[in-house]
């Protein structure tokens, strides 16, 4: 069987381009980050009461990042003979614009006494969520989720288990179930109590749906999707029917609806449709700077405020101004930092003994 090279691999030296078919998932991954953006600058540069927001839905942005990591991570996995390769290319994959990012967040958040060098210092990890630090920028959040699925991807490769991935789904989604039912209020973030918010993050029950509809895609796609993987994608969009109860404040029916919606695009776009228009050019492209791009673009907003309003310029058009910034820089940050590294360990990786072993096709 033909495996796919992943979206970390895509970037070749030179290439700015993906296969036909991953492009089409860029173009999603565009899409959910111009969504993303939007919802933000409204409410910086208007202050907006989300409810009241004209993006209002642009948060869900972030279900549709994560279902797409969830289609990703197959692909990815299946290249990845050993535990710690994995890992370094998620890291690679992850780190090189985040620290970068985190640098510029600081001279925002230090010089206007937001956060302290602790906070910054924490946050450097990435792990500040699961040590109860706040995130020195709003994106920053959705980070912890993604290490825990990365977390969980990992034990299963470790144990030889991945490709019994329908079998965990399940069992994810059936923790997540598990916590809705017994942990009363709220989902959320829950500052002050670390247990509580670490068993938040590990069981992610608002958001593991998203990640196993992505994975079942993937299987779906790779023609091994069976009875169990069917179980779970129905689970999951079922389990969407709970709604956002959190500041989104979403209706179950609206977010059963988006979540249906999104996996059906991630379905057409992973098998190659949705067409070659310029519209979907334009966000593939947008979809390859869209991991440093979710990155910056509210703390350049906010620098763009800091700077501009005591010379009389509104919030409102300094965002405005913010937003081809923030795209130039996320192009930069690819161009120049991410590329080049990921091209470093695709060298160094092919260089290793062992560097042309997959991982089957993720089926039992």
């Amino acid at each position: 069987m033909h495996h796919e090279p992943s979206i970390t691999a895509m970037m070749l030296p030179g290439r700015d381009t993906a296969p036909a078919r991953l492009a089409n998932v860029d173009a999603l991954r565009g899409l959910a980050a111009l969504a993303v953006c939007l919802f933000h600058w409204e409410h910086i540069g208007f202050g907006t009461p989300v409810n009241a927001q004209i993006f209002r839905f642009g948060m869900l942005g972030v279900e549709l990042f994560f279902m797409i990591s969830g289609f990703v991570i197959g692909l990815v996995a299946e290249r990845s003979p050993s535990v710690p390769r994995f890992v370094l290319a998620r890291a690679v994959r992850l780190y090189p614009a985040y620290l970068a990012s985190v640098a510029l967040t600081a001279l925002y958040v230090l010089p206007v006494s937001k956060y302290g060098v602790e906070a910054v210092l924490v946050n450097v990890t990435m792990l500040q969520s699961f040590v109860d630090v706040p995130n020195i920028t709003n994106p920053y959040w959705t980070l912890a989720f993604e290490i825990t699925f990365y977390g969980l991807v990992a034990g299963l490769l470790a144990a030889g288990a991945f490709a019994r991935m329908e079998v965990f789904a399940l069992a994810w989604l059936a923790f997540a179930l598990l916590y809705r039912l017994t942990i009363p209020g709220p989902l959320g973030f829950d500052d002050g109590h670390p247990l509580a918010q670490l068993g938040y993050i590990t069981v992610a029950p608002q958001f593991a749906p998203f990640f196993v509809l992505g994975a079942m895609v993937h299987r779906f796609r790779r023609g091994c999707l069976g009875t169990l993987g069917r179980i779970a994608v129905a689970a999951a969009l079922g389990m969407t029917l709970f709604g956002r109860d959190d500041f989104a404040q979403v209706s179950g029916a609206a977010y059963a609806t988006a979540a249906l919606a999104m996996t059906v695009a991630l379905w057409i776009a992973a098998h190659g449709g949705a067409g070659d228009g310029s519209i979907v050019r334009t966000l593939g492209r947008l979809g390859v700077v869209s991991y440093p791009l979710y990155l910056v673009h509210c703390t350049v907003a906010n620098l763009c405020i800091l700077v501009l309003t005591p010379y009389g310029i509104g919030s409102a058009f300094a965002v405005m101004l913010s937003a081809p910034m923030s795209l130039l820089l996320a192009v930069c940050l690819h161009r120049k930092l991410e590329r080049p590294l990921i091209a470093a360990f695709q060298k160094f990786r092919n260089q290793q003994p062992g560097s042309m072993v997959v991982l089957g096709p993720s089926c039992p």
